[in-house]
């Protein structure tokens, strides 16, 4: 199936996901359609992956049987961002999106903070003693 942004949902992908320690079964008996939407970048902008995210709700809204706002949306660490930030696009613009509920968890959703102490060390061994490990946290 070809989603926005050149996604494909495939083979591979519903194996990952017959992995997790979902109850998926149970929820496509219950007449539940899933869609998984995997960033190729998860840390790319937020805005960027929201587009995606945006053309997605799109192609969903466009196709699906029902009229109405039956949509979750449940977001997992920046997943949450994105899909908080598409969102409340959507609704800046007047833009439908169809959700009837959004969930994020483990999303920071008033920033994740870092000591500056442990920013500090990060910097200084990246900067000062050149190791690279600490060069690329940096960056």
């Amino acid at each position: 199936m070809e989603l926005p942004g050149g996604l494909m949902k495939g083979a591979d992908d519903v194996q990952l996901f017959a992995e997790m320690p979902m109850q998926i079964d149970a929820f496509q008996q219950a007449g539940y359609d899933l869609i998984f939407l995997d960033f190729h970048d998860g840390v790319d902008y937020i805005q960027r992956n929201a587009l995606v995210l945006e053309e997605l709700l799109d192609l969903v809204n466009t196709t699906k049987d029902c009229n109405g706002d039956d949509i979750v949306v449940i977001g997992a660490s920046m997943g949450g961002q994105i899909a908080r930030y598409a969102l409340t696009k959507m609704e800046s613009e007047n833009k439908h999106h169809g959700v009837r509920t959004y969930v994020s968890f483990d999303s920071p959703q008033q920033g994740a903070v870092v000591p500056m102490g442990v920013q500090a060390s990060v910097w200084a061994l990246a900067n000062i003693r050149g190791e690279a490990g600490a060069q690329e946290l940096w960056e």
